[in-house]
């Protein structure tokens, strides 16, 4: 499944654009695979985790 980027907007800065890019890739491929978007970032499978 190919993916298309247009130009950011002028105001987008450059990490907010890197960030929405990351964003389609990562649902994309949550789409493709059946895995749920965790909405986590840099984070340790430990650290958030529930504690019971």
């Amino acid at each position: 499944m190919p993916l298309h980027w247009s130009q950011p907007p002028p105001e987008m800065r450059p990490a907010q654009a890197r960030r929405a890019a990351t964003d389609k890739i990562v649902q994309t491929v949550g789409a493709l695979s059946g895995q749920e978007y965790a909405e986590v970032y840099g984070a340790t499978p430990e650290a958030v985790a529930p504690h019971p």
